[in-house]
């Protein structure tokens, strides 16, 4: 460890020299300084003026850590404000003016974690100041009251105030949704919009089509679910995320990928495939996801292939998956939580008790059916 910290202090007083050189290479011009100063001793480099740099030099496109003022001329606030934004990093700006109604305006237009008006660093020392940035310069705020937020899961908790009565946000489509949502508008809209709601029924869809058979375009329905294989996977993977796993959130692929630092991809994968899982192949991987749970840790795992998506019952899949994990690391796995996505305490406590998933599946069909049944005159398609 000593060693790998006296590399990065060399590494840190060469980066600023070597910017220097580039930029000098590319046309800049120093106006003071510019040296490492080893008389001095070796982690010292001259405070730096340096004029003419443009986007070209590195001294532009990358993070200095040194004392280094880099000068660029532009011809108008506007031109600073784009010049400004064009980079993946954006800690902190000042802006320095003698009109402050116009420094303030400029600082909502410049993309960084904070703006200082005619003062600079000032908010690192300031308690309830939120501190961070955005971009390559990362996420998240410390201090303040954004600080503390950083530290906590937020909940939301909804108590039913029209106890015993059906509501027209539970999306139940058909005749009965319509006349309870206009109905609802009514009363809530009757001095205002006066709005009347009719439910447009779509043409040439088919109840059983996949999105891919549309011709269109797909169109991230959140953040974390960017394809057609995700939403399919999702309903069984996104069921067990409560748990102390990775399901990919802060990956290319969420709800593709399933791991922990405590798993063994090829165990894994093998112990699933033996399941013969109808409609997925599991092909073991590492991964490290850069959010959510397991953040910038490396993660063993299995890829989620999906082979036949009609075959495939995602609920299913998200039991066997649960019931793999609790069978291979009873230890590890924290299992508790399960049930709070899962809501079936009898499948969670067969699970947790290490029954055969399959089993368990099997205890579904009935409420299944009956549910199928009352949803058929429901249905618009």
């Amino acid at each position: 460890m000593p060693n790998q910290k006296l590399k990065t202090v060399r590494r840190s007083v060469a980066l600023p020299g070597d910017l220097v050189d580039d930029a000098l290479s590319r046309g800049a011009n120093v106006l003071w300084g510019g040296s490492a100063r080893p008389e001095l001793g070796p982690n010292f480099f001259e405070p730096t003026v340096i004029s003419a740099v443009d986007a070209s030099m590195k001294l532009f496109q990358e993070e200095t850590f040194g004392p280094i003022l880099a000068i660029q001329a532009v011809k108008d606030p506007q031109e600073a404000i784009m010049r400004a934004n064009d980079s993946s990093f954006a800690l902190a700006s000042s802006i320095w003016t003698k009109n402050k109604a116009r420094g303030m305006a400029l600082a909502t237009e410049l993309r960084a974690g904070a703006v200082m008006v005619n003062d600079a660093i000032s908010y690192f020392g300031i308690a309830e100041a939120p501190h961070g940035g955005c971009g390559t310069s990362g996420w998240g705020r410390t201090h303040g009251q954004a600080g503390l937020l950083e530290m906590v899961q937020m909940k939301y908790i909804d108590v039913d105030g029209l106890p015993r009565s059906e509501k027209p946000w539970w999306y139940r489509y058909g005749p009965d949704l319509e006349r309870a949502a206009d109905a609802f508008l009514q009363f809530e809209f009757s001095r205002g919009i006066g709005a009347k709601l009719t439910v447009v029924s779509m043409e040439g869809w088919i109840r059983g089509d996949w999105f891919d058979s549309t011709g269109k375009l797909w169109i991230d329905p959140s953040p974390n679910m960017r394809s057609l294989d995700e939403a399919v996977l999702y309903p069984g993977i996104g069921m067990i995320e409560a748990t102390n796993i990775s399901v990919g959130r802060g990956t290319d692929t969420p709800f593709e990928v399933v791991g922990a630092p405590w798993m063994d991809p090829i165990a894994l994968a093998q112990f699933l495939n033996a399941r013969e899982i109808s409609g997925v192949r599991f092909i073991p991987v590492y991964f490290t996801p850069n959010s959510s749970n397991y953040a910038n840790e490396k993660c063993g795992g299995v890829n989620i292939m999906v082979t036949d998506r009609n075959a495939l019952d995602a609920p299913e899949l998200g039991a066997e998956v649960a019931s793999a994990l609790q069978k291979l690391y009873p230890n590890q796995y924290k299992i508790g939580r399960l049930d709070s996505l899962m809501v079936s305490k009898s499948s969670f406590d067969a699970i947790a008790a290490g029954e055969d998933p399959r089993r368990v599946e099997e205890e579904w069909q009935d409420g299944i059916e009956r549910f199928e049944v009352i949803r058929s005159k429901y249905l618009l398609y």
